[in-house]
């Protein structure tokens, strides 16, 4: 039996027919930059599919910009922003920015602002009184967290790392004594990747931060949680080169194939594929010597997925929006730093088997009914609900599918608040969907 997967809108599941895949430029006018003045952060707004990018471009947009697929264009949102961006997040439905900056939008602001799906900037309470390296969303949705070089929020002490509540900065704990790069949470913990040469990732357990010792020599520029393990990618060299796993007790090498001075800058999981994103130059592919996005499935190897013509090129960020993934960096002299899969991967064959498909209610307080509605016969289902770090909370088969449509109630059960996905394995075909959130 063929099992394919039901995707969300935001989550891919890739089973290629060819690992390397194509991509296009978005936007060919007002490009972003050039090779050494970029796209930092790329967020695509879940309600809209809107794509902003910021970074240290300059130009005719400087350092934030909305995509117009209309005009194919980058434009500026208002007045735009005075100085670099470095992260972007979706938070309660606005998106978060935070970087170098002091006005946004004509708003005072301090290196962090909000801006509306109307394009209405504010200020998140006080700021910070120093660069905002990395934002994150809790995996709940309730809780935005910042981490850089700022030691502040108005008078309160907030040492590299801060959470917002819903009305003001608050520490975590004393804060952490190195900058802080990215963030992001693996199981039940908080985990901060730092600029520590000697021990760069940190967890938060009730009170306090300690360091998870084991990786060493060069910063910690990237943390995912995938598969079970907590993954960290940078430019360390002990006790592996750029890229390690923890899995709860030590690192292991995640990759063997990295050559001296390999670098990851980026990564984005994606239900059950983890993207990985930098200036390595070797994964066992003979031939290239550039730049790429690789992928991991589960415990298999590193897969090519992109491979930068600009040897000089870096993928800086990676994000995703209906089965496309996009990613910006440094890629082109003349601007063309975001790009995109130019074809979504197993997911054109959605029309051959699927009408329709829709999951409701969504928001779910109790439960939704999902209601896919076949174009020929399919036997058997099996439904999956994933967490947003990529674990199967739910699985149940599905056998009764009337005048080949299927209606199945979707339970809360023990499912905590927060954004989930859910997946279907049908005979023979691939088919489409959307996330869901859980109040």
């Amino acid at each position: 039996m063929k099992k394919i997967y039901l995707l969300l809108t935001i989550i891919l599941f890739l089973t290629a027919k060819s690992d390397a895949q194509s991509w296009t430029t978005v936007g060919t006018s007002n490009n972003l930059g050039n090779t050494t003045n970029g796209v930092n952060a790329i967020a695509v707004s879940p309600l809209d599919g809107s794509v902003y990018a910021g970074g240290t471009f300059t130009g005719s947009v400087n350092y934030l910009a909305k995509y117009n697929p209309g005009s194919n264009s980058w434009q500026t949102i208002g007045s735009g922003i005075n100085g670099p961006v470095y992260s972007l997040t979706f938070f309660q439905g606005q998106l978060i920015i935070g970087g170098l900056f002091s006005t946004a939008g004509g708003v005072t602001v301090s290196n962090i602002a909000a801006l509306t799906s109307a394009g209405v900037f504010s200020s998140v309470g006080s700021g910070f009184n120093g660069q905002v390296n990395c934002l994150y969303t809790s995996t709940d949705a309730s809780t935005l967290y910042a981490g850089g070089q700022f030691t502040l929020s108005g008078a309160t002490s907030t040492l590299h790392i801060s959470q917002w509540l819903g009305s003001t900065w608050t520490a975590i704990g004393s804060g952490i004594s190195p900058v802080v790069n990215t963030i992001t949470q693996h199981g039940s913990k908080l985990y901060a990747g730092t600029e520590d040469l000697s021990a760069g990732v940190y967890v938060y357990g009730t009170s306090t931060w300690s360091q998870v010792t084991g990786l060493s020599g060069g910063k910690i520029r990237a943390l995912a949680s995938f598969n079970n393990y907590l993954y960290a990618g940078g430019d360390f060299d002990l006790p592996t080169r750029a890229l390690a796993r923890y899995n709860g007790s030590s690192w292991s090498t995640a990759v063997t194939a990295f050559p001296f001075g390999s670098k990851i800058y980026s990564m984005y999981q994606l239900g059950t594929a983890l993207y990985v994103g930098g200036n390595f130059t070797n994964l066992g592919i003979p031939g290239y010597t550039a730049s790429y996005i690789g992928k991991f499935e589960g415990v298999n190897p590193l897969k090519e997925v992109y491979a930068v013509n600009d040897p000089t090129g870096i993928p800086l960020c990676i994000s995703s929006y209906q089965g496309y993934v996009y990613s910006g960096g440094l890629f082109s002299s003349s601007g063309a730093n975001v790009i995109k899969s130019s074809t979504t991967i197993s997911i054109d064959e959605i029309n051959d088997l699927v009408e329709s498909s829709t999951l409701f209610p969504n928001p779910m307080s109790t439960s939704s009914t999902l209601n896919v509605k076949l174009k020929k016969h399919a036997s058997t289902a099996h439904l999956s609900i994933i967490d947003a770090q990529g674990k199967l909370v739910q699985e149940k088969e599905i056998s009764e599918m009337n005048n080949n449509e299927i209606n199945f109630t979707v339970n809360r059960n023990e499912m905590a608040a927060g954004m989930y996905y859910y997946r279907l394995d049908i005979d023979g075909a691939a088919v489409s969907s959307h996330p869901f959130v859980i109040e």
